[in-house]
Parts: C-alpha cells; sequence; structure tokens
C-alpha cells in the first residue's frame, strides 16, 4: 500500500462491520482515517479523502481509498480528530508488516490490525474496551461455527455409518 506520498491524517473513525457471508455477526472492525490536504486536490480528488482500512480473518488486510468515511452496512464505534496530525509514514510501516504475515494465524487479527491502526495514530486509549469486546465476539463467532460444523459432520458420519450397516444386512 503506497500511501507515503500522502502528507498524513487528522481524524479516525472506528466501524463494527459484518464479516463477509455472515450479516449476522457484526465484530468486524474498520478502520478509516482521513487524509490532510496539504495541496490542491490532484487526479478528480474531492475535498475530503479517506483510507479504508480492514483485515479480513483468514484473507488478508484490505484497503480502499474513498470520498467519505462511512463504511456500507456498519454501525460507527467512535470519531476522533487527531490533535497533531498522524504522518502517512506511520501508518504505511504498519501496514507493510501486516502485508508480510501474509496469512491469517488467529481469528482475534482482526482486532489486532485495527489496534495497531489506532496505536500508530496515539488514539488507542480511546477504542481499548471496543477491541476487547471485539476479541470476545469474534471468538465467540469462531467456536459456534467450529460447533456448527462438529455436529454436520456427525450427522455425516452417522449416516454414513447407518448406510453402511443396512448395505451389510442386505448382502448377508
Amino acid at each position: 500500500v503506497d500511501i507515503r506520498r500522502r502528507w498524513g491524517f487528522d481524524r479516525l473513525h472506528v466501524y463494527s462491520a459484518p464479516l463477509p457471508m455472515h450479516p449476522e455477526a457484526v465484530v468486524l472492525p474498520v478502520v478509516v482515517l482521513r487524509v490532510v490536504m496539504q495541496h490542491e486536490p490532484v487526479d478528480g480528488e474531492g475535498a475530503e479523502v479517506f483510507l479504508h482500512l480492514l483485515y479480513v480473518p483468514f484473507f488478508g488486510m484490505r484497503y480502499m481509498w474513498s470520498p467519505r468515511h462511512e463504511v456500507s452496512q456498519a454501525t460507527l464505534v467512535g470519531c476522533t480528530p487527531s490533535m497533531t496530525p498522524v504522518f502517512s509514514f506511520r501508518i504505511a510501516d504498519l501496514l507493510d508488516e501486516w502485508l508480510e504475515r501474509r496469512k491469517t494465524k488467529t481469528i482475534e487479527e482482526p482486532a489486532e490490525f485495527a489496534e495497531g491502526i489506532t496505536s500508530a495514530c496515539r488514539m488507542q486509549e480511546y477504542y481499548a474496551t471496543h477491541f476487547e469486546l471485539v476479541r470476545k465476539e469474534l471468538l465467540a463467532f469462531y467456536e459456534a461455527e467450529k460447533e456448527k460444523r462438529r455436529k454436520k459432520n456427525a450427522t455425516a458420519l452417522t449416516a454414513v455409518a447407518t448406510g453402511s450397516a443396512m448395505l451389510l444386512c442386505t448382502v448377508q
């Protein structure tokens, strides 16, 4: 992600969005940063430009430039202005580090990613409680999904075993 050409950011928005393919699970933190405009808009940019950042479990980091801070189907958790600009290299270095990971290792990484961004912006204390709640919700969602898969597999095994037993009885 090449954001180093931007001067910096001056406002942070945090949203809770649904997990892809699981709209009932609104636990994915999305961080949106407003770009500080140090020049006249270039290449059709509007008066404001926002960088949307999120980490999808088992898929990785996603980002998008947008003229709006709103996130589709998401709930705004908070908006915090920065007392001093957040230099873009701080965010760029963090994103480079997350790009190198390549693969999600735990279900909690979306919360860790968002915490890292708020920490790089020196605003982690505003959202610490929210990210702790997100961690718990992500773990609960993951455990519920594991249980659903386990029950589905057990049902399939029972059906196969019953079918095999009936086939054996028929052969004899």
